[in-house]
């Protein structure tokens, strides 16, 4: 009978508490052998930049990190619950109903909702 034990990647560590450990970093994936020790470190650091985050919705192929950067798409990313829209859209009719919106940059989650829930943005999504 074979045994096989994991050895951390960190410390060089080698017992039954190691394991591996996989993670995503700008659209990379990654995985890591870690001690229980050191994976608690690794979990307490991360944690404040979790909590601050939105999770995301992966799909298809895994992406391969590029020094360039893409160019912005049209569409809004779906966020949390909320399907994709056009951004554009969203704006004019938020600004057509009296909401205040900036130019640029993304918009907030409420005014999302707002044209989300319009039946503009029905009319936008069936055409």
């Amino acid at each position: 009978m074979k045994i096989e034990m994991f050895k951390d990647d960190l410390d060089g560590t080698c017992d039954d508490t190691v394991r591996r450990i996989t993670f995503a970093l700008d659209g990379v994936d990654y995985e890591i052998d870690l001690s229980e020790n050191n994976a608690n470190d690794m979990y307490e650091k991360l944690a404040v930049y979790a909590s601050a985050a939105r999770p995301v919705r992966r799909g298809g192929a895994k992406k391969v990190a590029s020094p360039a950067r893409k160019p912005k798409s049209e569409t809004s990313p779906a966020v949390g619950d909320q399907p994709p829209y056009e951004t554009k859209k969203a704006r004019a009719w938020l600004k057509e109903n009296g909401h205040e919106v900036a130019d640029k940059g993304r918009l907030q989650p409420e005014q999302a909702q707002l044209y989300l829930d319009s039946e503009q943005y029905k009319q936008d999504a069936a055409s």
